[in-house]
């Protein structure tokens, strides 16, 4: 019976060990940028176009990794969600450099 009881102790153990570990994993996994560059990139010029209507708001573009590269997306006009923001995209620096953080409705 001792020996039941010790195998389940250790077993359980073993079981948290793993869970901690998967989830140390993921976490990590998870944090990081896509693809991070030297500098930051430049905003293309461009011309933002005339309201379509009343409600609209503009939606600042976006750099979109594409085939391993920033691709520059032109902003558009766009009607607000629920009760949400437009947060603009953003650099974000790193130990190894920079990276895009996309617009997103906040």
């Amino acid at each position: 019976m001792r020996n039941i009881v010790s195998l389940n102790i250790i077993m359980k153990k073993f079981f948290l060990i793993i869970v901690f570990v998967l989830n140390a994993f993921l976490i990590v996994s998870c944090k990081g940028p896509g693809l991070v560059v030297s500098t930051q990139l430049s905003t293309p010029a461009h011309e933002r176009p005339g309201s379509p209507g009343p409600g609209y708001v503009w939606t600042d573009g976006d750099w979109i990794v594409e085939n391993r590269n920033y691709v520059w997306h032109e902003g558009h006009w766009d009607k607000p969600r629920r009760n949400k923001i437009w947060q603009p995209g953003h650099w974000e620096q790193t130990t190894d450099g920079w990276y895009w953080k996309r617009g997103r409705w906040h």
